[in-house]
C-alpha cells in the first residue's frame, strides 16, 4: 500500500516555517502603534481564514454581519490580494524565484530576493511617464515606493546576531513567554475589534 503524500497547505508550512524564530528569540523589528485609542506591539501579517487566531496575524471575517464588519473584510481581503499580486508580478518577472529554492543557505536566498525587489523598483522607475499629466493620487502599492526593511539593528547601531539555543535552560522561560504572547487569541480579537472601528471612522471621515 502507498502512503498518500501530505498537502502542502498553509498550515503544513507555518509548522515548519522559521519565519517566527526571530520573534521567539526577541530579535524581531520593535513595531508599536495605535488602533482606536490602544496602543499595540509587534508586526502582524494579514491571513486567511485557515490560519490560527495568533496575535501576528489579522484574519477577515468569514461572514460578516454588519457594515463595518463587511467594509473590515473588503479592507483586509484587498490589501492581501495586493500583496499575493505583487509576489506574482516578481515571480512572473524573474525565473529565479518562480521555481522552488535551489540555494540552502539564508543569506544568499535574501539577497536574491532583495536583489528582484530592487532590480524591478528600477525598472518600474525607468518606465515611468514623467510626462503624464499631473494628476496623481497616492497608491501605497506603487512599488517605486517600496520600504526595504534590513536585519535589526541593536543599541549599539550594529545588527542583532542570531542568539544560539542553548541547552542549559537560560533562554526557556522568556521563550515561552514570547511564544505564549504569539499566540495570544485575545490579543488577535481585540485588535480585530480596534481595525474594525478605526477603519469605520476612517471611511466616515474621508465620506464626510
Amino acid at each position: 500500500m502507498g502512503i498518500g503524500r501530505a498537502k502542502k497547505n498553509d498550515l503544513n508550512v507555518l509548522g515548519q516555517s522559521p519565519v517566527f524564530d526571530e520573534v521567539l528569540r526577541g530579535h524581531s523589528p520593535q513595531v508599536t502603534y495605535q488602533i482606536n485609542n490602544t496602543v499595540y506591539s509587534g508586526a502582524y501579517y494579514l491571513a486567511d481564514g485557515i490560519y490560527p487566531r495568533w496575535t501576528t496575524f489579522v484574519k477577515t471575517i468569514p461572514n460578516p454581519q454588519s457594515e463595518k464588519e463587511r467594509s473590515f473584510a473588503s479592507f483586509q481581503e484587498g490589501y492581501r490580494k495586493d500583496m499575493e499580486m505583487c509576489f506574482g508580478i516578481l515571480q512572473a518577472r524573474w525565473a529565479i524565484i518562480r521555481g522552488a529554492a535551489r540555494m540552502l543557505d539564508e543569506e544568499v536566498m535574501r539577497s536574491i530576493m532583495m536583489t528582484c525587489i530592487i532590480l524591478h523598483n528600477m525598472i518600474v522607475e525607468d518606465e515611468y511617464d514623467y510626462d503624464a499629466p499631473d494628476m496623481f493620487e497616492p497608491d501605497p502599492m506603487n512599488t517605486a515606493l517600496t520600504r526595504i526593511y534590513e536585519t535589526p539593528i541593536g543599541p549599539n547601531g550594529l545588527p542583532l546576531e542570531p542568539e544560539p539555543l542553548l541547552q542549559d535552560g537560560r533562554f526557556n522561560n522568556p521563550m515561552i513567554d514570547r511564544y505564549q504572547e504569539m499566540q495570544s487569541s485575545y490579543v488577535h480579537e481585540r485588535r480585530q475589534v480596534d481595525l474594525i472601528e478605526h477603519l469605520w471612522q476612517m471611511k466616515g471621515n474621508h465620506n464626510g
